[in-house]
C-alpha cells in the first residue's frame, strides 16, 4: 500500500505544481503573517538560528517529509531583509519537495538559508 500511497502523493504534489502560477509572490512583513505563510505554504518545520559570536544568522525550512527525509542544500546570500530571507528560504523548501516528487524520489523538500553581511 505505501507504493499506491507514495504514487498518489507524487501525483498530486505534480498537479499542484502544474497549476502554480509563476508570478505568486509571498512577502511575510510581520509575525502574524509570518506565520499565516507557513501554515499556507503547509510547512512542517522551520527553524531561526542565531550565533552571536559568529554573527551568523539562518533558517531551516522543512516542507514536507511524508515520502521520507527531506532532501535540500544550502544559499549563502546578503538578503536586504530577513523577511526576503524567509520568503527564499520557504519557496525553494517547498521546490524541493516538488523535485523531489517529480523525480520519483522517496525524499521530501528542505532548504537552508544563510543571510550574508549587508
Amino acid at each position: 500500500m505505501k507504493i499506491n500511497y507514495s504514487l498518489n502523493l507524487r501525483l498530486t504534489l505534480v498537479l499542484e505544481l502544474s497549476h502554480m502560477s509563476s508570478t505568486s509572490q509571498v512577502t511575510p512583513t510581520n509575525t502574524t503573517n509570518l506565520f499565516d505563510t507557513i501554515q499556507e505554504m503547509e510547512h512542517e518545520q522551520v527553524m531561526f538560528c542565531y550565533d552571536q559570536p559568529t554573527g551568523l544568522k539562518a533558517i531551516i525550512a522543512v516542507h514536507n517529509t511524508v515520502l521520507g527525509p527531506s532532501l535540500g542544500g544550502t544559499r549563502i546570500w546578503s538578503y536586504a531583509s530577513d523577511s526576503e530571507a524567509i520568503t527564499d528560504a520557504l519557496r525553494l523548501s517547498r521546490g524541493m519537495t516538488y523535485k523531489a516528487a517529480i523525480s520519483g524520489l522517496n525524499l521530501g523538500g528542505g532548504k537552508g538559508v544563510i543571510i550574508g553581511s549587508r
